[in-house]
């Protein structure tokens, strides 16, 4: 399981760092890396962040989703090794299941999605209400995105435990007398 955890966090961490490398790179380079992020994000120059003058790959809102993501995926392993200690003492170990958390997140998912579109359609709306004058900012379009990618890291790491999970029941044995751990209970 914890490579599982080990590479999500590798992947995520990947995700961040190839999208602020640009501004290290030789042009030729800086191109390929720009035109491969390209398919994932606008990349408006005034809408994306710079590095001694060298736009990053992706917006304010593209790599507030990333650094949330790998945020989220580090809060998931954090919050995992704090609870595996209190299983059994705090809450039933049968009440809180990765299932359980992946229904819960699903949900999570959805609201988080909500200050995000309030965000980009703001400035829309603002001409017809009393919004007017509303102006999203780069503060804003990175923290809805970080909001965003915290909970979509959470919701990756607990749909991969809950589907390792499954698997490690289906495959014990029904008449071999092991139990199987699977970390499910209290563990985000």
């Amino acid at each position: 399981m914890w490579l599982l955890w080990l590479g999500s966090v590798a992947g995520a961490a990947l995700l961040v760092g190839l999208a602020v490398l640009p501004p290290w790179l030789p042009p030729s380079a800086r191109w390929l890396l720009m035109e491969a992020f390209a398919p994932l994000c606008h990349q408006l120059p005034a809408r994306s962040p710079t590095i001694d003058g060298t736009h990053i790959a992706v917006c304010d809102r593209c790599i507030g989703i990333y650094a949330g993501l790998l945020g989220g995926v580090l809060l998931a392993a954090a919050l995992r090794a704090v609870a595996q200690p209190m299983r059994g003492r705090w809450f039933h170990t049968s009440s809180l299941t990765w299932d359980r958390l992946l229904s819960a997140l699903k949900y999570g998912l959805a609201g988080a999605l909500i200050p995000l579109a309030l965000d980009w359609i703001g400035p829309f709306i603002g001409a017809w209400t009393p919004m007017h004058g509303w102006h999203n900012s780069p503060v804003s379009r990175v923290g809805t995105g970080a909001f965003l990618g915290v909970v979509a890291g959470l919701f990756l790491v607990v749909t991969i435990a809950s589907s390792v999970s499954r698997v490690r029941k289906s495959t014990a044995s029904p008449g071999s007398g092991q139990a199987v751990d699977d970390g499910a209970s209290a563990s985000a």
